[in-house]
């Protein structure tokens, strides 16, 4: 059995969030889900929620309301297109 302690420190909250890639200008949206292992047997059935190593924004590192967020790649939504405005968008990533 493993047992996780966790030692909270303060930490920005928020967990989704729609915005514009620096540089680029492509519209994103961020999940709560900030990243896995993406070796393991849930992560390779598409369950990274149950990874023993996942990382949760506003959890295990700062959230959406900081000023800048860094995310990787394979955990953005693209949003150009669709036809809503940015902020509109943000409480939608739950769904995603």
């Amino acid at each position: 059995m493993v047992i996780r302690l966790y030692i909270r420190k303060l930490i920005v909250l928020g967990h989704q969030i729609a915005g514009k890639v620096d540089k680029v200008g492509d519209r994103v949206g961020l999940t709560w889900l900030y990243g896995s292992c993406s070796s393991c047997e849930h992560c390779l059935n598409g369950l990274e929620n149950y990874c023993l190593d996942i990382v949760r924004t506003g959890w295990d590192l700062d959230g959406r309301y900081a000023e800048y967020e860094v995310a990787h790649e394979d955990y953005e939504v693209p949003l150009n297109g669709i036809p809503l405005k940015t902020e509109d968008l943000a409480p939608l990533m739950r769904l995603a």
